[in-house]
């Protein structure tokens, strides 16, 4: 059942929420930034989340943003629902309940609570700068003999599986089969500085395997699942720090 979109903001959006806000940008369709909500005080519609810098703070307070969730519903389906948010501040030195101060956007939203998607999830396609290995079930390694990452967000990721390597048997598997995956991924400027880096291991879920992806290879979609709350944020980091450096990288001189 839907939430009661009158009612249920304060109970969708609370300390400890995992977000992701949909950004309109003037050169870029939509981006997606994730974040954790910090604070909420709801009687003034201002919502406190995370943030790792300050981005382009003054050009984002003109911006329209989205700030979504994923809610649960029946049949344990997720829908995703989101509040229109402006930027009300960048909170330098937020104090967290533990004494540790940490940068902060401060959001002012405006009813109502809307079901929406994602228009556009960012993914990394990894190459010589964003580099994706892993390892699945503990025994099938990434390599261009085996198998490589196609590309990575929030939700999971895209394999190609050589159809004469070492790995061709995880074309055998069939959508639903549960996986545990050992992730390595590692971000570098175009001089091969490293930006960030990151582990970790998760449990994911076959939703796709296509043996005819191309006459060398097959493909897998997984989607990541039971993910721990330190594990979400390793891969939030990842993400952002990549999602930041190709906005910088897009933006006109």
């Amino acid at each position: 059942m839907a939430p009661e979109k009158k009612d249920q903001i304060k109970n969708i959006f609370k300390p400890g929420t995992q977000v992701a806000l949909m950004i309109e940008q003037s050169f870029l369709i939509s981006i997606t930034m994730y974040a954790t909500v910090y604070d909420c005080n709801h009687r003034k519609q201002e919502i406190i989340v995370s943030s790792d810098g300050p981005m382009t703070t003054g050009n984002m307070k003109r911006q329209k943003i989205f700030l979504t969730t994923l809610v649960n519903q029946e049949s344990d389906l997720k829908t995703r629902f989101g509040i229109r948010v402006t930027i009300k501040d960048f909170l330098k030195n937020y104090e967290l309940y533990g004494g540790e101060k940490v940068a902060a956007f401060l959001l002012k939203y405006t009813p109502p609570l809307e079901k929406t998607t994602l228009r556009e999830a960012f993914r990394i396609q990894p190459n010589y700068q964003f580099k994706i290995e892993g390892c699945i079930n503990n025994e099938h390694h990434s390599g261009k003999e085996h198998f490589r990452f196609d590309d990575i967000s929030m939700a999971g990721a895209g394999i190609i599986v050589q159809k004469k390597g070492k790995c061709v048997s995880l074309l055998d598997w069939k959508k639903g089969k549960q996986i545990t995956i050992q992730m390595e991924l590692s971000a570098n400027d175009e001089k091969e500085k490293l930006i960030t880096k990151t582990e970790f291991t998760t449990k994911a879920e076959i939703m796709r395997v296509n043996f005819y992806f191309s006459e060398r290879s097959g493909f897998i979609g997984i989607r990541f699942t039971k993910m721990t709350a330190d594990d979400t944020r390793k891969l939030t980091a990842f993400i952002t720090a990549a999602q930041r450096y190709k906005m910088r990288k897009k933006r006109p001189a």
